[in-house]
């Protein structure tokens, strides 16, 4: 039995592989489908939807060219309008001056026992009168050399220092010149 197992695999072996009449030509109808499903496609996308994308980007177009129009004539002239009136008003702000800057200053450069109780500014010469009460001469000669030692005052006087005959201090009027560009931004 074992020799007709073996013959019987021979045979099987040295006949080969038959192939059927009709596999060549299914084969060939397979392909010829899948092709011909391809081109309808390609077809179907070049002649139906082709059209109809090149219409809506068209249509899309003319609008984006009407929009522009819309925009260009209404909104442009408010744009220029805005953009000129914020170049104005840089301009102005540039040159404008600032007075909270001497504020600031007297706020920095003043010693603890000084009180004002007077302040006008003299903006075409940049002049502070200043007039207050100091706790004593040398708390007044002190804030004098804080004045004279600052580089945004050029010059400063003193007037009418005299003690006051309630014990409050001593009362005094300061003259300071300042720098032009002290009131500047």
């Amino acid at each position: 039995m074992a020799q007709y197992s073996k013959s019987l695999l021979e045979a099987q072996l040295k006949r080969g592989e038959e192939l059927t009449k009709m596999w060549p030509w299914r084969l060939l109808l397979f392909t010829i489908i899948i092709f011909c499903t391809i081109l309808a496609i390609y077809l179907g996308i070049l002649l139906g939807y082709g059209p109809y994308l090149d219409t809506q980007a068209s249509s899309l177009d003319k609008e984006i060219t009407d929009l522009d129009r819309e925009l260009q004539s209404d909104e442009a002239k408010a744009l220029i309008r805005f953009y000129s009136q914020l170049v104005d008003t840089a301009a102005l702000l540039k040159n404008h001056h600032m007075p909270s800057h001497l504020i600031d200053f007297l706020a920095n450069n003043t010693d603890s026992g000084i009180q004002y109780t007077n302040f006008s500014f003299s903006d075409t010469d940049s002049i502070i009168q200043l007039d207050g009460i100091a706790l004593g001469y040398n708390v007044l000669v002190r804030q004098l050399a804080i004045f004279e030692n600052n580089p945004k005052v050029v010059d400063s006087s003193l007037s009418n220092a005299s003690a006051g005959s309630d014990a409050r201090g001593v009362t005094f009027s300061i003259r300071l010149t300042m720098a032009p560009d002290i009131v500047r931004p």
